[in-house]
């Protein structure tokens, strides 16, 4: 009589893609696919292997104190491009330098914007530089005072470098609306940025 055996075929079995155990002995294009399963164990080894490196490129690129910041939009970024059916399909380092240099760029861009703000506020750009410009806690001070809707029509323009058109679809008014609030709100941080730093 044949006794047939109840135990697992260890030849032919393999562990399933979603145990933990086996994420360090994947390839990344291997990581990348389990990724799109939705297995977000793979997006965490990912990031173990590519985040020094990642983290080294950025710092590069940025001050230390962004460093941080463009490391964790490189990785969010890149999880959102595969969530939606893009990003990297094999090599995510280089997916993830070239997103991280794009990173770098954005943050600079802010950085600029900021700095332009602040010197239409009244600071001089041949004195101290853009770090201790934007350390001033006047302008901090003067944006906080002022309404939440001028806040948001200034940040809108001054630093996410939005026009009227883009203000407005956001606030829900036409573009001359949206230009005459942002104008209005300017002149009011202006003001309000003035009087605190003769005070």
């Amino acid at each position: 009589m044949t006794i047939l055996s109840t135990a697992p075929d260890r030849a032919g079995s393999t562990p399933p893609r979603s145990s933990p155990r086996t994420r360090s002995a994947l390839a990344d294009h291997e990581l990348l696919v389990a990724m799109r399963e939705g297995d977000r164990s793979a997006y965490g080894e990912i990031f173990r292997r590519h985040e020094p490196a990642i983290r080294r490129f950025s710092a590069s690129l940025v001050p230390h104190a962004a460093v941080d910041d463009v490391v964790a939009e490189t990785f969010a970024s890149v999880l959102r491009a595969i969530a939606h059916g893009h990003g990297p399909t094999d090599e995510p380092i280089r997916y993830l330098m070239v997103t991280a240099r794009s990173m770098a760029a954005r943050h600079h861009l802010r950085q600029r914007r900021a700095d332009l703000l602040h010197q239409r506020l009244g600071g001089d750009a041949t004195e101290p530089g853009p770090e201790e410009r934007l350390a001033d806690p006047h302008v901090g001070e003067a944006f906080r005072s002022l309404p939440d809707r001028w806040r948001q029509a200034i940040w809108w323009r001054e630093i996410e470098g939005l026009d009227p058109s883009e203000i407005g679809e956001r606030f829900a008014i036409d573009a001359g609306a949206a230009s005459a609030l942002t104008y209005r709100a300017r002149r009011a941080l202006r003001s309000a940025y003035q009087l605190l730093d003769t005070a």
